[in-house]
Order: C-alpha cells, then sequence, then structure tokens
C-alpha cells in the first residue's frame, strides 16, 4: 500500500470551525465543520467563549481525520483564523483568560471616532 499526501486546512471563523483535508492534485477527500456561539449584548459587544473555540477546532480535526483514505497521511497544514480577534491565555498553563473579543465588536467604536 503506498502512503498518499494529505494537506489539511483549517478555518476559524465566526460562525464554525471547519476543517478541510485535500490531496495533491487539490481534490477535496475530507471536510467537517463545529459550530461555534456568538454572543452579543446591547453595547455592541461580539465574543466568543475561548476554550469552546480551542474544542471546536479539536473536534473538526478529529472528525475530519476520521475520513482519511487507507494509507493517507497529513503532510502539511495550514490555518486561516478570524481577523483582528482577541483573546488572552496563561503563558504557562494555556488556561484562558478572557473570552475571544472578536473582530465585530462595537465596544470601542466611539472612542475612535473621538
Amino acid at each position: 500500500m503506498s502512503m498518499k499526501s494529505l494537506y489539511l486546512a483549517l478555518d476559524q471563523g465566526g460562525h464554525a470551525s471547519r476543517a478541510l483535508v485535500l490531496d495533491a492534485s487539490g481534490v477535496l477527500v475530507g471536510s467537517a465543520a463545529v459550530p461555534i456561539a456568538t454572543r452579543r449584548n446591547e453595547l455592541g459587544h461580539i465574543e466568543h467563549d475561548s476554550e469552546e473555540l480551542v474544542i471546536s477546532l479539536q473536534q473538526a480535526i478529529a472528525a475530519v481525520c476520521a475520513e482519511l483514505p487507507a494509507g493517507g497521511y497529513i503532510t502539511a497544514a495550514g490555518l486561516a483564523t478570524q481577523r483582528s480577534s482577541l483573546v488572552c491565555w496563561n503563558r504557562r498553563t494555556g488556561a484562558a483568560l478572557s473570552p475571544v473579543i472578536s473582530w465585530q465588536d462595537r465596544r470601542n467604536a466611539a472612542w475612535l471616532k473621538s
């Protein structure tokens, strides 16, 4: 059985985390998507749960890897993320210190206009 190089593409977006596996010709071999929740309030705050975001990526990766053909293996991976979203993590433990503040968040819009 010959080994087949495959490529993992991850897209962590504002509504879901997605994982795609492509072969060397760019043919889609498998895909998975795991939705994430978005919290919004009347002040324009838009956030995501940090741990949920990480778990959604892990779940998408596990789901798409379960679809790999026999003899296939991931050679390389790429990650696309939400533009200017912000989250703080503990450097030593890796624990989230804040929710993900979405790039869509408007809490400082008035400050930017002044």
